[in-house]
């Protein structure tokens, strides 16, 4: 019996067939180019289909071996401009401040 992974949403149904490279988005047939793996009972779901579907920024850190899988945020992205810059932790009457 072939094993089936299926995401659905308002719009459409995609199947993907464990192990093989034809995938449906509303019984129309496509090509993946990297399948769903099926090891020792545990499936393995490439990023790509994942970041295709959900909003989700993935990250593999070589060093811990860790993987994370977050929402992308809306914050500002910085950098440190100033090593040794004073920091404003707690309010004060004329300035705002950021924590």
């Amino acid at each position: 019996m072939k094993k089936i992974l299926i995401i659905t949403n308002k719009e459409k149904v995609i199947r993907y067939k464990l192990e093989e490279d034809i995938a449906t988005i509303n019984s129309r047939e496509f090509y993946i180019d990297n399948n769903i793996k099926l090891l020792d009972d545990e499936v393995y779901i490439p990023k790509e289909i994942l970041e295709t579907h959900y909003p989700l920024e993935i990250k593999y850190f070589e060093d811990t071996k860790a993987v994370l899988m977050e929402e992308p945020s809306n914050y500002l992205q910085g950098q440190i401009i100033l090593e040794g810059g004073n920091i404003r932790t707690e309010p004060h009457k004329k300035i705002s401040y950021f924590a």
